[in-house]
């Protein structure tokens, strides 16, 4: 379900990844109640003649009968037409699940937390290559 989510919203298949969230989601703290609240706070996909894929960690995910939390590290990646790269965003995405009556899991939850120090600012002391970046 994580890995279809990022595959949709890289593919420009908006309704897809939105219908992935519950009618009452959590996401950067805000309150979304229905998709189109979903959309706006989440916003689109990049347009069409822009290209982001989303890469994901292997989640670790715990569940609880109707319930389960996932976390994943995740980073996005803009590719340009001119052949080039840059990585957009380095998160932790840490996500609440719930499981439907017809066994289909949605978000309820979604907190992204930034992995890499703002620009300008320089990483923790000690982070520097000892592998734990």
């Amino acid at each position: 379900m994580l890995a279809r989510v990022a595959q949709a919203h890289d593919d420009h298949r908006d309704e897809e990844w939105i219908a992935q969230y519950t009618s009452e989601t959590t996401v950067w703290g805000a309150l979304a109640e229905g998709p189109q609240a979903v959309r706006a706070l989440l916003g689109l996909a990049p347009p069409a003649e822009s290209h982001t894929v989303n890469f994901l960690s292997i989640p670790v995910i715990e569940i609880d009968g109707p319930v389960a939390h996932a976390s994943t590290d995740s980073f996005t990646v803009h590719l340009d037409p001119a052949g080039g790269f840059s990585i957009t965003s380095v998160v932790r995405l840490e996500d609440e699940l719930v499981r439907d009556g017809a066994g289909r899991w949605t978000f309820a939850r979604r907190l992204p937390t930034p992995l890499l120090p703002p620009a300008g600012r320089p990483a923790a002391e000690g982070s520097e290559g000892d592998g734990h970046e």
